[in-house]
């Protein structure tokens, strides 16, 4: 009979420590996730504030990108480097950059937004038939 209290003492003792540092591990496993939820909440308060950013230096100075990306392309067709693939990759990155200039110019005038959209479809025309060509 003391045997089996013993046994029954220890085989408890046993569950109990168990217990225990399963608690432990899930204590450390909820302070690590809040840990990184408040370095994730931290980052995306980080990163909202770096896009308004953009948003506003792509609201003052998008028709100057487009005005650049125009000066590119007849700086490429001077110095004669520019084939079809390079149109198509100019093309390509026109296509992506155009669309960042647009989202950026969300709160501009409608002046501001009509000349940029203007510029816009004039660049993209022209770099479609140097493409065709």
């Amino acid at each position: 009979m003391p045997m089996i209290l013993a046994l029954i003492i220890l085989l408890t003792m046993l569950l109990l420590t168990l217990m225990w540092s399963t608690i432990r591990k899930q204590e450390n496993v909820i302070r690590e996730l809040s840990t990184r939820e408040s370095w994730l909440e931290r980052e995306v308060e980080r990163l909202r504030t770096d896009n308004e950013k953009l948003y506003r230096w792509l609201r003052y100075n998008g028709e100057k990108v487009i005005d650049e990306m125009t000066c590119e392309l007849d700086a490429l067709s001077a110095v004669r480097q520019t084939n079809r693939d390079s149109y198509r990759r100019q093309l390509y990155l026109f296509d992506c950059l155009s669309l960042m200039v647009w989202a950026g110019m969300e709160g501009a005038e409608d002046s501001t937004r009509e000349k940029v959209r203007n510029k816009t479809d004039a660049l993209r025309l022209v770099l479609r038939e140097k493409t065709d060509e």
